[in-house]
């Protein structure tokens, strides 16, 4: 199960932030997506539980529940990775386009791994473009894998 909290501030129909916002929420609902809104008031809160309900989706409150990822749609900048920030003007201009975001690292993984011998890291996404990036700190190592990747591909094509 995952959850996502969104600011408020998407719940403003009249914005253009708000793009997608119903479609969004039953997508994400699919994929087993728990719903937090950050910051409505008591009566904001009231209806909007109300016109999410007529859709299908459930907006929780105080989920504290373990999760399997967890990620935030806000419209200010922060450093938190989890976090998708909505502003005008950017290329993630619509809740939309975060949605579409998050649904696209749910295909991802990674792996760090550390032991006395070794330091192994990995990140892999299924909708990557099959772009590398190796470092094994020897170079000969790192010549040798990126030409193993590059017959690899060859004899793909």
């Amino acid at each position: 199960m995952y959850k996502l909290v969104i600011d408020k501030s998407f719940f403003n129909l009249d914005s253009t932030l708000s793009k997608g916002l119903i479609s969004g929420l039953i997508n994400l609902n699919k994929h087993g997506f728990v719903f937090e809104a950050e910051g409505l008031v008591r009566g904001e809160k009231e209806s909007l539980v109300k016109l999410l309900e007529l859709e299908g989706i459930k907006l929780d409150e105080n989920v504290n529940s373990e999760f399997e990822k967890s990620f935030i749609i806000t419209t200010q900048n922060t450093d938190d990775i989890s976090s998708i920030c909505v502003k005008e003007n950017s290329e993630i201009d619509t809740f939309e386009k975060a949605v579409n975001i998050i649904l696209t690292k749910l295909r991802t993984s990674s792996k760090h791994r550390k032991t006395k011998e070794t330091d192994i890291k990995i990140e892999l996404s299924l909708d990557g473009k099959g772009e590398s990036k190796i470092n094994t700190g020897i170079g000969f190592f790192d010549h040798m894998l990126v030409q193993e990747k590059k017959s690899e591909t060859f004899r793909r094509n």
